[in-house]
């Protein structure tokens, strides 16, 4: 699931600097389940699905929608913290039913490791 978020997002990134900012988004996400793994004694037999559906329907969000990504990115490198992007109505609606599908997948599979 990482190579996957690396593959998508950041031949989509403008510059050199989004591009590392991106790739080491999965990295963070992964260093926290292990941190919440030894911190709170979970297993990380369960942890890992949940990993996978997140980084699965982060992606799934954006499938489709590469140039508005590309856009948004361009406008916020030069206008940076006043860019205002606004998402389309089509978006929040992928957004909504990717999380939903990729969460209850996670929650699935992260419940046959109970």
């Amino acid at each position: 699931m990482t190579l996957l978020f690396i593959a998508f997002f950041v031949p989509l990134m403008p510059s050199r600097r989004f591009k590392i900012q991106v790739s080491f988004a999965p990295v963070m996400g992964m260093a926290f389940c292990v941190a919440s793994a030894i911190a709170e004694h979970w297993d990380a037999g369960v942890l890992h699905p949940l990993y996978c559906s997140t980084v699965l329907s982060v992606v799934l969000m954006f499938v489709g929608r590469r140039e508005e990504v590309r856009q948004g990115a361009l406008v916020f490198e030069t206008q940076g913290e006043q860019a205002e992007v606004k998402a389309s109505a089509g978006f929040w609606v992928q957004m909504t039913l990717s999380v939903s599908a990729a969460g209850a997948l996670g929650l699935w599979f992260s419940s046959a490791s109970w």
